[in-house]
């Protein structure tokens, strides 16, 4: 291989990105100029674009500004402050790269990741909801990632400076898009699809190569340290947080010390059981899963070898696998006892049922006596409209009570829950905050509630005036427990049980072998204050009790009846007196309930929003 400098100048247009390397000789590392083809969101849009080879390191490095042009599709530039430092980024981000320590420091690092764009409001797919800029709440705080510390070097030559591939694409955006490297080729592409390009080599070769092994490793523990947002549900998060990945999986326990040795083995079926041991032991609910594309590779040499495997009940590996898996295994089975009490709502006669495109999900509209009750159990598009359908039902029939069920709701889109929000609580910002850097945000939403099509908020009124009200469960999980959170803060009754947490947004990120993998991001929802929901929110009235074997029963989540006295009795309809009974088992034993907090009729409206499909531009997240 030879010494290179280099110098890129990139400039981009719709159709056309140039660049230009220019030798000259400044930097110790050894590398050697490539040009690889470089897929930017389409198969049909590809460019032949130079990068550096560096030896022992698995991707290809690129030239900072150029890549974040090619992610964002707006131009960036690269300017040497002067210091030894450069800064890369527009009008609107920046970041500040120190090729001597290898650090790179960000003043407001969530705008960076999100990346603010031109307009103050953009559009997105959804006929009802424009989503503005992320802002902050506090006065933001710096943070500075040290590579260093993990061995990955950041090259300057002539003026500008160059990072791996797959490092700096995690370091500069979590959650819409990214970009990877397979086979001599590049694929810029939108996180929650999959790439352009062929990423099968991973599942494909038996052997791995040590630099690969090593580079991944150092990658992934950088990726968890800086980025993971610590779920309390996780058993590694307070130790992730204290000492980083590596000293967790040194030091946690006999398991998590083969799981380290797995993943930086050289055997492909080792990896992929240490993957799925890791994945294991960051158990969190739900956003955090490693490997998450491995079904799409079945077929492939090491898959099939890996379910081989995992057929043998005396394999060290399965044994690990199934020890890491028993505490996410309890877990999941505790949660998801509601569903078995799904034929609770057969004893009733819905107004309506709606299905999404798919057939995969639906929504449920029911009545009985003053109550409206609408199910639907996860956030996609289809609800909005089915929401309406029901509201208008609600007001020609003369319903008082709205109740939102959620009980089995494992969370989707969130422009759709913060349109909920401006509805019943005029406020339909998401608040959010960063164990990263302790920093507070908020994300403003502009809502058609009128649906005249015109986004001005001033003029635009929900006019459903009815006593709304929560059900959740322990499963109701991501929105389906921010939701609720943010209800109860406003006043809004909650119905229930505990719900189950899941407040980090999802980050898609991929390590340099492009296995790809979900990741509970270090943006995490919070109560208006800044304040974590991750333990969910405590109910106003219980509804749970136990059955013969003592393990939770649910069939009063769906005893109407109950639900209908509960919530008259709360905003003040019944003229039954009130007494000091705080809970549901008061109606259940035939006496009075204590009506609490009681807000106004009136004081509150409500709608759902719904918005799925994360395009350039369109900044919802899905969690």
């Amino acid at each position: 291989m030879k010494k290179y400098a280099k110098k890129i100048v990139s400039v981009f247009s719709i159709a056309v990105l140039l660049v230009a390397l220019i030798s000259s000789s400044a930097s110790a590392a050894t590398f050697e100029m490539v040009t690889l083809p470089t897929y930017r969101y389409s198969e049909d849009n590809v460019h032949e674009l130079n990068y550096l080879n560096v030896e022992g390191v698995p991707v290809p490095y690129v030239e900072a500004a150029m890549f974040m042009t090619c992610l964002r599709e707006e131009r960036y530039i690269c300017v040497a402050a002067g210091d030894g430092t450069y800064k890369v980024g527009n009008q609107y981000v920046v970041m500040t790269v120190d090729p001597a320590k290898d650090t790179v420091s960000f003043e407001e690092l969530e705008l960076f990741q999100n990346g603010r764009s031109v307009e103050d409001v953009e559009s997105n797919e959804n006929k009802y909801v424009r989503t503005s800029k992320l802002e902050y709440t506090n006065n933001p705080n710096p943070v500075t990632l040290n590579l260093a510390k993990y061995g990955i070097d950041i090259i300057e030559s002539d003026g500008t400076v160059f990072f791996p591939l797959t490092t700096i694409a995690k370091i500069t955006d979590i959650s819409y898009n990214t970009s990877t490297y397979s086979d001599g080729k590049v694929s810029f592409y939108h996180s929650i699809l999959n790439p352009i390009i062929d990423c099968s080599a991973i599942y494909n070769n038996m052997t791995r190569d040590s630099n690969e092994v090593s580079f991944t490793y150092r990658e992934l523990c950088f990726m968890i340290d800086s980025f993971y947002g610590a779920p309390s549900k996780c058993r590694l998060s307070d130790s992730i947080r204290a000492k980083g990945l590596d000293a967790t999986l040194e030091s946690y326990s006999d398991e998590s010390k083969e799981v380290k040795k797995l993943l930086n083995s050289t055997n492909a079926v080792d990896l992929m059981f240490g993957i799925a041991c890791l994945s294991n032991l960051m158990f969190d609910g739900g956003h955090t899963e490693l490997n998450y594309k491995i079904g799409e590779y079945s077929n492939t040499p090491v898959i099939i070898a890996l379910k081989e495997a995992l057929s043998n009940e005396s394999d060290p590996r399965t044994i690990l696998y199934g020890k890491t898996g028993e505490y996410g295994e309890k877990e999941t089975e505790n949660s998801k006892r509601i569903k078995e009490y799904a034929w609770g709502y057969d004893n009733y006669e819905p107004l309506f049922v709606d299905k999404d495109p798919n057939g995969s999900t639906e929504c449920k509209y029911y009545e009985y006596e003053g109550t409206g009750i609408f199910v639907f159990d996860e956030f996609e598009s289809y609800v909005l409209d089915s929401l309406y359908k029901a509201l208008d039902l609600a007001k020609e029939h003369g319903i008082n009570n709205f109740l939102f069920d959620l009980s089995a709701n494992e969370g989707g889109d969130t422009s759709v829950m913060s349109f909920i929000l401006g509805a019943v609580t005029n406020d339909s910002s998401l608040y959010m905050s960063s164990p990263i850097d302790n920093n507070t945000l908020a994300r403003r939403f502009v809502c058609d509630y009128n649906q005249d099509g015109v986004f001005e908020s001033s003029n635009d009124t929900f006019n459903y005036d009815f006593n709304y009200a929560v059900l959740c469960s322990n499963y109701s999980y991501s929105c389906g427990n921010t939701l609720p959170c943010r209800l109860k803060e406003a006043g809004i009754p909650v119905l229930g049980e505990t719900s189950g947490g899941g407040t980090c947004i999802i980050g898609y990120v991929g390590l340099a072998n492009t296995i790809r993998n979900t990741l509970s991001s270090g943006l995490v929802m919070s109560y208006k204050d800044g304040k974590d929901m991750d333990d969910g929110v405590s109910v106003d009235y219980d509804l749970t009790k136990l059955d013969e074997e003592g393990l939770t029963d649910y069939s009063d989540f769906h005893n109407f009846e109950l639900i209908d006295e509960i919530l008259d009795k709360h905003y003040g309809i019944s003229d039954t007196p009130e007494s000091d009974n705080q809970n549901a088992q008061s109606l259940r034993d035939g006496q009075t309930l204590k009506v609490s907090n009681v807000p106004k009729t009136g004081d509150f409206n409500l709608i759902f929003y719904y918005i799925r499909n994360i395009a350039m531009g369109s900044l919802s997240y899905h969690i």
